[in-house]
């Protein structure tokens, strides 16, 4: 139980206690998971489990917005109070917060739905590894402020001369009416965008230290949109 025992539901609760409770939400969010049980009768059931505990899905997605007193909820309740020393106020107040973080609102059936980032096998945390999202194409989790200053970098060092056809990268100058494959990949639009010539991946890695492929992708692709912008129309 921590010192102080104000209901932290109020405003005014003191800071260290609160920051105490953010820190178990957090660790609660990060950890979770869904998981597959079977039920008595070898039927799969579906929960998520956080921090090592199964809670059904319907005490996240409730419209009645179950507190940590309902039968659904003991086992996370009993484990907040022995492993964190909660108090039943401060392991209502947890769920409360945890809860609105696991859920979204669905608009059009009036209902609440577990956010979509939610997988199974996988916490959110180890989803949050740098991906590019197969539906959109989009990369994930990356840091792309620091990338594209690498692209920016990039770009103001490369030059090209259109009269003599001769492109200048700041990695390694190359003449474009005798292409190497490293700068081919850069200049072709036909080849597949995702995929830079294997040395590339080792300059992004010295000159860098960019050592995630996916990042090293995002950089490539960027830079390529600019090259092809560049070279165009006399290539």
């Amino acid at each position: 139980m921590l010192n102080e025992s104000k209901n932290p539901y109020s405003k005014d609760y003191p800071q260290k206690q609160e920051d105490y409770l953010i820190k178990i939400i957090d660790l609660l969010v990060v950890s979770s998971k869904l998981v597959e049980r079977e039920d008595d009768y070898g039927e799969p059931i579906t929960y998520v489990m956080a921090d090592g505990v199964d809670i059904l899905p319907v005490g996240f997605t409730s419209s009645y917005g179950m507190s940590i007193y309902h039968n659904f909820l003991w086992e996370l309740k009993n484990h907040l109070e022995r492993t964190y020393g909660l108090t039943n106020e401060e392991s209502d107040y947890v769920w409360d917060k945890y809860k609105k973080k696991m859920v979204v609102f669905n608009g059009r059936e009036n209902s609440y739905s577990l956010i979509p980032e939610l997988g199974y096998g996988k916490s959110l945390n180890e989803s949050k590894e740098p991906k590019i999202n197969p539906y959109t194409s989009d990369f994930e989790n990356i840091d792309k402020k620091f990338l594209d200053k690498v692209v920016g970098v990039l770009k103001n060092e490369t030059e090209y001369n259109p009269q003599y056809r001769r492109l200048t990268l700041p990695l390694r100058p190359y003449n474009l009416n005798n292409l190497g494959g490293y700068s081919h990949y850069l200049t072709s639009e036909y080849l597949d965008d995702d995929k830079p010539y294997p040395s590339f991946y080792k300059d992004m890695k010295g000159l860098f230290s960019i050592r995630k492929d996916i990042e090293v992708i995002y950089v490539f692709q960027n830079y390529k949109k600019f090259i092809l912008e560049l070279i165009t129309p006399t290539h």
